[in-house]
């Protein structure tokens, strides 16, 4: 799931070694390699609540990030997902994103096309710990959304469609025989706490209902890579688990890495 973590952490924490973000109803439209927006606070390593104007243009391989209004100053994101770097329209609809004692993230709506892929976004909420067992601001992140998290996002959709949301989808398919009819997932809501995951999401099929996920999940930071043991994936009586495993082997790529029962995702 393209918005398991890597969304999450890439999208705020990638401004260097940048130890405070803080922002605030941020709205925005891209449209390579030029993008504007304005945030009622967009700051960095300051105390600030004050609107910003926001210019974004795309580099080789990154964002260089302009701020006009009280704070006066230009920035790099680097790092960011592919679905990002790659995307040729973007549009944010109240972004807010706080990286301080604690970790939040809040979007109302998002969408990123390109010419490959198309990734929308409703109604997402993160919330994390931050570690202190590291100096690098990635390694506090994971480290400790990974020690408690809790993420929602109440609809999404993505073509060509990835991940374990669409690895259970198929797999359902498969196990109710439906025929092709239309299969749709709502309501992600993942919780993680001391390594130990639980994901649901609600799968409106020919039958409908919950469908269920859990296991665990730890990051090792001298490899910079997560490894999720998915210990069952059910709907209702059905194990899904196999056909999902199935399903995400089609999956593999440079950085992510299937092997029944793990799930390895490489940080780059």
């Amino acid at each position: 799931m393209k918005i398991f973590l890597l969304f999450i952490l890439s999208s705020g924490l990638s401004f260097a070694q940048v130890s405070k973000v803080d922002i605030k109803n941020f709205n925005f439209n891209y449209e390579a390699p030029l993008g504007e927006g304005v945030a009622d606070n967009f700051s960095y390593q300051k105390e600030m609540n004050n609107q910003q104007k926001v210019n974004v243009e795309k580099f080789s391989d990154f964002f260089k990030i302009k701020l006009e209004g009280v704070e006066n100053q230009e920035m790099e994101f680097k790092n960011a997902p592919a679905f990002i770097q790659e995307a040729e329209k973007i549009n944010l609809n109240t972004f807010n994103f706080d990286l301080g004692e604690k970790i939040s993230l809040g979007l109302v709506q998002g969408s990123f096309i390109s010419s490959q892929d198309e990734f929308n976004l409703k109604n997402v909420n993160l919330f994390c710990e931050r570690s202190a067992a590291s100096e690098l601001i990635l390694d506090q992140a994971l480290m400790g959304c990974i020690q408690k998290m809790t993420f929602k996002v109440s609809g999404f959709s993505s073509m060509p469609q990835k991940g374990i949301d669409y690895a259970m989808m198929e797999a359902l398919n498969s196990a109710l025989d439906t025929n092709g009819t239309a299969l749709s997932l709502k309501n992600v809501d993942l919780k993680i706490n001391a390594g130990k995951f639980q994901l649901g999401a609600d799968i409106k099929a020919q039958i409908s209902g919950t469908a269920l996920a859990n296991g665990t999940v730890k990051y090792e930071p001298t490899e910079k890579k997560i490894i999720v043991k998915v210990s069952e994936v059910k709907f209702g009586f059905l194990d899904l688990t196999s056909k999902v495993f199935e399903e995400l082997k089609k999956q593999e790529s440079d950085t992510i890495k299937i092997n029944k029962p793990y799930i390895t995702i490489l940080i780059k």
